[in-house]
């Protein structure tokens, strides 16, 4: 659900489900989200980008600044104003880009204290519905049931770095179950892969019905973020609205 326009776009991860990330996430993560909110992620290589709030303090200069910048990467190798044009707008660039950092570092320092509450009290209220989702549970290779934080300590995994997909059991579509995948982050190129992790899926069974309820109410493994864009791309959006609501019904 990221808007170009929007600082906030990569906190608001689906249209269901508005709050899951903040609901969901670590202080680390907080902390991180705030800094990108005044930074922005333009430069996010394989994933949509947006502005922070720096570029509308500077009136978006910085941002056309540095989309020029990019433009002059991508094409200097056979067009030659983007050569000639590189070195000027890099040496533009790196002043702009010192002061994005100083201004997002200060800023997130600044907002601390509305970081940290809002954490408390997320946790106060939230935290039963955290740990719902986190008894949920899975059938494993050995067939043997093991709870979803179990199986994130077995695959030294978090919640931010599984990856959860709703997928057809049978060709009839009849009933569905929830495979995963580990998400990986290349730290130099920013580009995502992800990895299934085989013989570990969610049934869904009766007595699961509130733990799977909390599982999509916080977005874990993005299984909402993949429903409403699957949906999306076949111009039914309303079918993700269905589904979601089937499964958080009370």
């Amino acid at each position: 659900m990221r808007n170009f326009f929007n600082p906030f776009s990569g906190i608001i991860e689906t249209r269901n489900t508005p709050h899951a990330r903040t609901l969901r996430t670590s202080l680390k993560t907080k902390f991180s989200d705030t800094f990108y909110a005044f930074h922005g992620y333009l430069n996010n290589v394989g994933k949509p980008s947006n502005v922070g709030l720096f570029d509308y303090a500077t009136l978006f200069i910085s941002t056309a600044a540095f989309l020029f910048l990019q433009w002059c990467l991508n094409n200097k190798e056979h067009n030659r104003l983007a050569w000639l044009l590189f070195i000027p707008s890099a040496a533009i660039n790196i002043p702009i880009y010192v002061a994005r950092l100083a201004f997002s570092a200060v800023a997130t320092l600044i907002s601390a204290p509305v970081t940290l509450a809002v954490q408390g009290i997320v946790h106060f209220f939230n935290k039963d519905v955290r740990e719902k989702a986190l008894t949920i549970k899975l059938t494993t290779p050995t067939g043997y049931d093991r709870t979803l934080q179990e199986f994130l300590k077995h695959e030294a995994l978090d919640l931010e770095s599984l990856e959860a997909t709703l997928q057809p059991v049978d060709a009839e579509r009849r009933s569905s179950h929830i495979v995963f995948a580990r998400k990986t982050e290349d730290k130099k190129t920013h580009r995502i892969t992800y990895s299934p992790i085989e013989g570990y899926d969610i049934k869904f069974e009766p007595q699961q019905k509130q733990a799977v309820a909390a599982f999509f109410k916080l977005n874990i493994g993005r299984i909402e973020t993949r429903l409403e864009a699957a949906k999306a791309k076949i111009n039914k959006p309303e079918e993700a609205d269905e589904i979601y609501s089937a499964f958080t019904a009370p």
